[in-house]
């Protein structure tokens, strides 16, 4: 048995085991210290909410612009939802970022949402 830590490891081993012929049986069990799926999925978009009082808007100034609810940025903010990949160009040039900016800002959540 051996216990491996990275994906680079199992490479390893599972090459090890194709050059020898061994048989390998891998069963993956997650560290403790990682989240739970979901909160790793949730959580306050910090960078994206800082983008949208710097270009000086509020949500429901920003909803009018991309002509959306305003309940659907403060989902965008929360980390319920994230917006469809064809509003990404139209939210980045409104928000006055880079296409990677967006996507660092969209990416980048802290904490859980609030309820």
């Amino acid at each position: 048995m051996v216990a491996v830590r990275s994906a680079e490891e199992v490479a390893d081993v599972l090459r090890a085991a194709y050059r020898t012929g061994w048989g390998v049986g891998v069963v993956l069990i997650p560290p403790p210290s990682l989240p739970a799926p979901v909160a790793a999925k949730r959580g306050r978009r910090l960078r994206f909410i800082e983008a949208r009082r710097a270009a000086g808007y509020t949500q429901e100034s920003l909803a009018e612009a991309l002509e959306v609810d305003s309940k659907t940025v403060a989902s965008w903010e929360q980390g319920r939802a994230t917006p469809h990949l064809f509003r990404h160009g139209r939210i980045a040039r409104t928000l006055r970022m880079t296409a990677a900016e967006f996507r660092v800002a969209l990416a980048t959540k802290v904490g859980s949402p609030a309820k």
